[in-house]
């Protein structure tokens, strides 16, 4: 019983000690990452345990690059700033994009996918109501005109503000 107390020990205390931060690779060497996180200024270092993933698969070290942007698990060293790594995750960096703002006649509206369809420049252009929006899809009238200002995400054109004349 005495080592399988030990054994418990030991794991809360390597829980207690679970660190976690996203940041950005700004040097990769054989012996450690460096790792800019929005706060500070991190070295990582990794040993055969340590997980690299990206797109849900396992990767190499050797396929991290500069500028890559992650999420860091690890365990916090005697060393604030030296983390060693349990698991380092490759995520996309979301690019910011201007808004982007159109104008023309509702030619349609979809109340269960939340879909607003406009005339614009001659075309039909697809809309996503977001949940977050303070608007209702009954705002959008067929037949009169509407300006919409969208983001554009994974889900197409996601309207943030509309104004409907």
């Amino acid at each position: 019983n005495l080592s399988t107390t030990e054994a418990k020990l030991q794991e809360k205390i390597v829980q207690q000690s679970l660190f976690g931060t996203t940041g950005v690779i700004t040097e990769i060497t054989s012996t450690h990452i460096t790792l800019k996180s929005s706060t500070d200024i991190f070295q990582i270092k990794t040993t055969d345990k340590t997980v690299f993933a990206k797109n849900n698969q396992n990767i190499k070290l050797s396929n991290l690059a500069i500028s890559d942007k992650v999420i860091l698990i690890g365990i916090t060293t005697s060393k604030p700033t030296i983390i060693e790594a349990k698991r380092l995750v490759v995520i996309k960096d979301e690019v910011k994009e201007s808004p982007s703002v159109y104008y023309g006649k509702i030619l349609s509206t979809d109340s269960n996918k939340k879909i607003i369809s406009l005339n614009y420049n001659g075309s039909r252009k697809d809309f996503v109501l977001s949940r977050r929006a303070n608007l209702k899809i009954t705002d959008f009238t067929i037949g009169k005109s509407a300006v919409i200002i969208t983001n554009s995400q994974d889900v197409g054109l996601v309207i943030s503000l509309a104004k409907v004349y």
